[in-house]
């Protein structure tokens, strides 16, 4: 999938069917020291307008306007006073939602940092509230959403659950995360995971789906 259609592909999609996509597909960051850093989105969670757990859910604000922006605008919000947070918007312009970014793997040569988190994403990427509003589909920002073309070898490993850290509406699947098993042969292998561990993980996957859990991409 080039970049063309990776855009076109997430600007037709609701906020739930985006967060999804947007696993396994790339972060690319860069950064003020360490250079261009790139990513894999391993967790992403929905929010929208009619969500209660959502910052949107009271309207547009000084706050919220990028989650009422155009599809692919950055959303920064500071969680407790202490760590910033990450939002991708989605669907139409003054629909108010956004896709937290929650997890992510480095790729090589930054599979060390470490990014198993809202708030430790934006502290490793040098990410803060001087950046929102930027455009992650611009090429030449300096935060940039890219298409993994190997996305698909990983859809079948992606899995759903409830979303975390919040009070209300819990009870929605709309996190979405490549499974913990998988994840963990990408930190300690790169795109290079061994495939011994990919099957495992697939059983992992299978068994989670039978617990209740969905899969599937």
């Amino acid at each position: 999938m080039d970049l063309d259609r990776f855009v076109d592909k997430y600007r037709q999609l609701r906020v739930v069917e985006a967060a999804r996509f947007l696993v396994g597909h790339c972060l690319v960051r860069d950064h003020p020291e360490l250079g261009e850093v790139r990513a894999l989105i391993t967790e992403a969670e929905a929010y929208r307008e009619d969500d209660p757990a959502s910052h949107s859910y009271h309207g547009r604000t000084a706050r919220t306007w990028p989650m009422f922006e155009r599809p692919g605008i950055l959303y920064v919000y500071l969680s407790y006073g202490v760590h910033h947070c990450m939002n991708v918007s989605a669907e139409e312009e003054g629909r108010g939602a956004a896709v937290l970014i929650r997890r992510l793997v480095g790729l090589p040569p930054h599979q060390h940092l470490r990014m198993l988190g809202p708030g430790l994403i934006c502290r490793a990427l040098a990410i803060d509230r001087s950046m929102n509003g930027l455009d992650l589909f611009d090429p030449a920002s300096p935060l940039r959403l890219m298409p993994n073309p190997e996305r698909e070898k990983l859809a079948p490993y992606i899995q759903v659950g409830e979303r975390i850290g919040i009070k209300v509406a819990v009870e929605k699947p709309w996190r979405f995360y490549i499974n913990r098993e998988l994840e963990k042969a990408l930190l300690t292998g790169g795109r290079q995971a061994d495939l011994s561990l990919l099957e495992s993980a697939r059983g992992q996957a299978g068994e989670a789906q039978g617990q209740g859990s969905q899969s599937g991409a």
